[in-house]
């Protein structure tokens, strides 16, 4: 049997896709560099738009609604006890497992199956340090799961000054308001720290002699932490990185256009160490997309929300070139907007409309007696691709068990609890 190798998992905190290597304005040489020695992935989604339902996704390679984490941790939300992890499947097959930073998926990371956790501090410059000072210690074959907290809020650092909000180049998706410029000015000065981090523990890598051997995995949680991207199923919450450097496999430079979704990081990782990937699993194995060899892409990948701060149960769906989304909560308010309330479903022609600024179905409020008003008439191809893609959507929704379908609102861990104990 081939020689493991090694692997390094790094998940940014609320960065989404403001890198260099993904067009956004900033300088993070060391993350691009990372992208041009293996394969970027140019349209890798989350499975939820915010913190702990995203990473459990990705940890267990099931989605928030199955796994149990459809919440944050620390609003009381948890795995269910039969989950398991990456750092599990790998203690498995034979690794030693390290945690580095920040995790969220639980509140002891030792449930998560991490067997040696290093310092408590989850900032990226202590962190990044941290991982190169204990490096040369790590027995192969070993998984590392680093975190950090940038670039999270509240923005700002002592080491890098943010850019004159004026010049810097929005998002699209963005409105070009005073605040939020000087938000993302904050912002990126943070993302700098994160590159400075990645860049010593490449250099630790290469230093310990260990990174031919060793598959670096970059990504983050979800989109940045601003209007119409966190806590959204839009794709400014659902974006994430993902750039995976293998340097005896795939080859510098490697670009996959394919629809990702961070439910494949587990299974593919399986694959990637020869084990085999349980049928229970939700993700499916990109490894053929880093190897050139046969690979059916996703025709569409879900996004889901049930609860942030708030109760927000939204669902969607996304193709090569439409996005439909559900939300499930129109009469009440969105969490921090007080004056706006989601519509019932919402469409977007992504290829005539990438910032998804103009939904393609007309808005049919709440009304509390019942009564719906009359429907505008759709034009027929819209009609058709809203549907196909309901038709989609509620059955991944029937098939996965989502209890949204029974029209019910799941609870935290410590308020179902109440009625138990």
């Amino acid at each position: 049997m081939a020689v493991q190798p090694n692997i390094l998992l790094i998940t940014c905190h609320d960065l989404g896709r403001h890198l260099g290597c993904y067009g956004a304005d900033v300088e993070t040489p060391a993350i691009d560099r990372l992208a041009a020695e293996g394969a970027w992935f140019e349209r890798s989604f989350a499975a939820a738009p915010q913190c702990s339902p995203s990473r459990g996704a990705m940890s267990t390679g099931r989605y928030p609604h199955r796994n149990g984490l459809m919440g944050l941790v620390h609003r009381g939300w948890d795995l269910h006890p039969d989950e398991c992890t990456m750092p599990a499947y790998l203690v498995d097959a034979g690794y030693e497992t390290h945690l580095f930073g920040l995790q969220h998926e639980a509140t002891d990371p030792e449930r998560l199956g991490y067997e040696q956790i290093h310092g408590d501090s989850r900032a990226a410059s202590r962190v990044s340090a941290t991982f190169a000072d204990t490096i040369g210690d790590l027995e192969s074959p070993w998984f590392a799961g680093v975190g950090f907290f940038e670039t999270h809020r509240p923005f700002g650092n002592d080491t890098y000054e943010p850019p004159d909000p004026a010049s810097i180049t929005l998002p699209g998706f963005l409105p070009d308001e005073p605040a939020i410029r000087e938000d993302l000015a904050a912002m990126i000065a943070d993302v700098r720290l994160v590159d400075d981090a990645v860049d010593r523990m490449l250099a630790a890598l290469e230093d310990a002699g260990r990174r031919e051997d060793t598959v670096v995995i970059f990504t983050a949680d979800h989109g940045i932490a601003f209007p119409r991207a966190k806590s959204t199923c839009l794709d400014g919450g659902l974006e994430i990185p993902l750039l995976v450097r293998w340097p005896r496999q795939i080859t510098p430079g490697t670009e996959v256009g394919h629809l990702i979704s961070n439910v494949d990081v587990l299974p593919t990782v399986l694959e990637l160490i020869g084990e085999p990937v349980p049928d229970r699993l939700d993700g499916r194995s990109c490894l053929p997309t880093l190897t050139d060899d046969p690979y059916e892409p996703r025709s569409h990948v879900f996004g889901e929300q049930t609860w942030h701060v708030r109760p927000s149960p939204t669902r969607a769906i996304r193709t090569e070139r439409y996005k439909y989304i559900e939300n499930y909560m129109t009469h009440l308010p969105r969490a921090g907007k007080e004056d706006r309330r989601d519509p019932e479903a919402e469409l977007y022609d992504l290829a005539a409309d990438p910032y998804e600024s103009e939904n393609l179905l007309p808005d049919q409020p709440f009304t509390r007696r019942g009564a719906s008003p009359p429907e505008p008439a759709l034009a027929p191809d819209i009609e058709d691709r809203c549907e196909t893609l309901q038709a989609q959507l509620h059955a991944w929704m029937r098939e996965t068990g989502d209890p949204i379908t029974s029209g019910v609102l799941p609870l935290p861990n410590h308020e179902r609890n109440r009625f138990t104990n």
